[in-house]
């Protein structure tokens, strides 16, 4: 009998996850999968009832990620063993690819999963770049004869008309990002990674526990209230590859039957508990997943998974989430994630509610976030609309709507509808217009002579690159950072790392969405439909 080495054991997974891809055969999931039975002298669990109980063709990922990858999986391997991970940033196929892949392991020694590290993603620097200004049109008071900043404050102290407008304001301020990506694809990219992370994290979790459940042969709950305690077995599969990571509770529970559109569902809940010292400190992470198999159908299945990430005990700086999702048929999936950061000073602050969902009173303190996309689950590509708020106090959300195909799709830039964390509201995604001075000296926020309007860019995937690339003909980004959206020549702007000033007229470019022929062919995704109880 001969044996693989360490690259035989990737290539052969590789073009295992590949042909399950190209012939959509959905390795490891219920709607093509047999039932088989796995028999221990004690205990019987079957393969179909924990595979079929894991959303293995779902995953978060950017609808603007680069194709390229695919047809690939990212893995690390240990003697002979392989350890399936998921790279920060995957496309929705190359995630599911995995998740299907782990559900399909041999043995329970592949239910070894890697970890994604939880560090906060980079901004691209083509979208809101720090800018210095040099006699701003909407000063209102007296300026000097240079562009030395008299005050040494940024905004809204400027006392000269010299001063530099903070990162993460001006939108869509240059094309590309590192040579062809569209900035938009590169932007949307980076919002959907952190909270990505967050969710793959989890997931990763409850799929190893499926996975041990099967290749362990536990009997798997099958009655309410019926549970399967797997602490021991997570915690020594998840530190194989995840030293700094400890596993303190583990659970599969069977939730009481939920009616759902007239029919009768069987659901389950997955529950985690850990300590992760990966990052240098242990923070604590709590994660939940309540999934239902849609009973008279092959391919639906609705959920949702709920985390908070961070703090000791309780308290310090911490992050959450609630993602629901619902895929409707082999064609058409729906979810929606809502994000946001917590500053605690105790353990008494309620992040969640009783079925799991952020609250938007809950005294969050920064960057709520809410993710709307529509996907064909074969492709992971469709409409979306992503919104953020840096803070409670802003009065405005920044918006992304657009949409992706196998060739090509268009994204669009704006302002809308905020979070109000008194009134408990979320955005509702709709760009309302555009703010061209949201920083600056004498800025507006009304949008009274910019409703509707918004930034445009369309983009092609690259042959060769698999990226998002620009389509130049279908490209309106261009304004000046002033309450008219556009200036004279008076008016100097240079990178922070630039050593002199362009003085140049700009006009502004802005499209009328409602008009906009490519607009048109966005349809606002809808969030899925979740069941009392799930």
């Amino acid at each position: 009998m001969f044996k693989l080495n360490k690259s035989q054991t990737i290539l052969l997974i590789s073009l295992v996850c590949l042909i399950s891809i190209i012939s959509l055969s959905r390795c490891g999931d219920s709607s093509t999968a047999t039932t088989t039975t796995t028999t221990t002298s004690t205990t019987t669990a079957s393969s179909s009832s924990a595979s079929t109980s894991f959303p293995s063709n779902f995953a978060v990922a950017s609808p603007t990620a680069s194709t390229s990858s695919n047809a690939s999986i990212n893995a690390l391997v240990s003697g002979d063993v392989l350890y399936a991970g998921i790279s920060s940033g995957s496309s929705f196929v190359n995630k599911t690819a995995i998740y299907r892949t782990i559900l399909a392991a041999a043995d329970a020694a592949a239910c070894q999963v890697t970890l994604p590290t939880l560090t906060p993603s980079t901004d691209p620097s083509c979208y809101g770049p720090a800018l210095d200004y040099c006699e701003h049109p909407d000063f209102t008071g007296t300026t000097d004869v240079d562009c030395t900043d008299a005050d040494a404050s940024n905004v809204p102290n400027d006392t000269d008309g010299d001063d530099q407008l903070p990162t993460g304001d001006l939108g869509i301020w240059t094309s590309t990002q590192g040579g062809t990506e569209s900035c938009s694809a590169a932007k949307v990219n980076q919002l959907m990674q952190d909270t990505g992370d967050s969710a793959d994290y989890i997931m990763l979790m409850t799929a190893s526990m499926a996975c041990l459940a099967i290749r362990n042969g536990s009997t798997w709950p099958t009655t309410d209230g019926a549970s399967l305690t797997l602490t021991t077995e997570l915690n020594t599969a998840i530190q194989v590859n995840n030293p700094s990571v400890t596993v303190s509770s583990a659970t599969v529970t069977n939730l009481t039957d939920i009616t759902d559109s007239g029919t009768t569902n069987d659901a389950l809940k997955f529950s985690v508990v850990v300590t992760d010292s990966s990052g240098g400190s242990a923070i604590d992470i709590t994660g939940n997943m309540n999934h239902m198999r849609v009973s008279g159908t092959a391919t639906s299945f609705k959920g949702r998974i709920w985390a908070e990430i961070g703090g000791t005990g309780g308290a310090g700086d911490k992050s959450a989430f609630t993602l629901t999702y619902h895929r409707e048929s082999a064609t058409s999936l729906k979810y929606k994630l809502l994000a946001a950061d917590y500053q605690l000073a105790s353990s008494t602050t309620v992040i969640h509610d009783a079925t799991g969902d952020l609250l938007i009173t809950g005294g969050w303190t920064g960057n709520m976030s809410q993710a709307i996309i529509n996907l064909d689950p074969s492709t992971g590509l469709g409409d979306f609309s992503y919104s953020w708020q840096a803070g409670t106090g802003d009065d405005s959300a920044r918006i992304f709507n657009g949409y992706t195909t196998a060739t090509d799709g268009c994204a669009f830039f704006g302002y809308g509808g905020r979070f109000d964390n008194t009134a408990g509201t979320a955005s509702d995604n709709v760009i309302d217009g555009f703010i061209c001075n949201w920083a600056g000296p004498g800025n507006d926020h009304s949008m009274s002579t910019t409703s509707g309007l918004g930034q445009k860019q369309c983009m092609t995937i690259g042959s060769s690159s698999g990226l998002f690339e620009v389509n130049t003909a279908k490209e309106n980004i261009t304004y000046a950072p002033t309450t008219t959206c556009n200036s004279t020549a008076t008016l100097g702007l240079k990178a922070t790392t630039d050593t002199t000033y362009t003085y140049s007229a700009i006009t502004n470019n802005l499209v009328t969405l409602s008009t906009d022929t490519d607009f048109t062919s966005y349809t606002a995704p809808t969030a899925p439909t979740i069941p009392t109880g799930l």
